[in-house]
């Protein structure tokens, strides 16, 4: 069931069993957007009948906030002109050469090159891990864009983020709303599931100077900017100190998903 987000945004709720993220829909006079494809055909299936109970056309465009897989394995699936950054396709290129069996899983995971968090729910989503069809987008972001989807603008921003180096935001700019996918998540591949302190501070400065009062992301409700910014900084105290010696902590499962 959609939910109505603000005036031109709608979105279907995240499914914490299966860590299904948010699918967010943009809805102009002449066109509209999906942000994100999801974990599989299924949930497409799913996004796609509660935008026809709505009475609403289907996207026309889809975007990736990123190339994880809860986010991008419907994209085979979705209908329609399809998005990412260079960054997200060169990384979905990867993940498409990987064959699916649990003995392969099992390596990736042994090796560092995927993860448990992620496999535990790959395997929910997919009791034939077979039915598993990575694509890329058909179309890449090189740089900064604004599309008119008709009295409705979305400025799309391609950008590293503390999740991961391959983001793409869309900040709606008469709702002024910003979609971040993951944006402010841990970093799962590059930092051991916790924050580059670095990164996080310069995600803060950014988001601070940014112009936009609702914020949604891909696993969190939607939060206001203040919101935000006060759910970062306490992430960004609680890191240690630079001079801390010791490997960097993992996060929990339960922490994994809160973003």
């Amino acid at each position: 069931m959609l939910i109505k987000i603000s005036q031109h945004i709608y979105a279907l709720p995240q499914q914490e069993e299966k860590d299904r993220p948010y699918l967010y829909y943009i809805y102009g006079k002449n066109s509209s957007l999906a942000v994100d494809a999801g974990s599989s055909p299924a949930h497409v299936k799913e996004f796609y009948q509660a935008l026809r109970q709505e009475g609403l056309p289907l996207p026309q465009r889809t975007m990736l906030t990123h190339w994880h897989w809860d986010h991008s394995f419907g994209l085979c699936a979705v209908q329609g002109e399809t998005w990412a950054t260079e960054k997200a396709n060169a990384q979905l290129q990867k993940v498409k050469k990987w064959k699916w069996t649990p003995e392969d899983m099992a390596r990736r995971e042994e090796s560092g090159e995927d993860i448990a968090f992620c496999h535990h729910y790959i395997c929910l989503e997919y009791p034939e891990l077979s039915e598993i069809q990575v694509v890329l987008a058909k179309r890449a972001i090189h740089e900064e864009e604004v599309w008119d989807l008709g009295e409705v603008h979305c400025r799309l921003l391609p950008r590293d983020t503390p999740h991961s180096r391959d983001a793409l935001l869309v900040l709606v700019l008469e709702d002024r709303a910003l979609l971040v996918g993951d944006a402010s998540g841990v970093d799962f591949y590059d930092y051991h599931a916790s924050y580059d302190p670095e990164r996080l501070k310069n995600w803060i400065h950014w988001l601070e100077g940014l112009d936009f009062s609702l914020f949604l992301s891909g696993h969190r409700p939607p939060q206001s900017k203040q919101q935000e910014l006060e759910w970062l900084g306490k992430k960004l105290a609680a890191l240690p100190a630079e001079n801390d010696v010791g490997e960097r902590p993992e996060a929990a499962d339960s922490e994994l998903k809160e973003f």
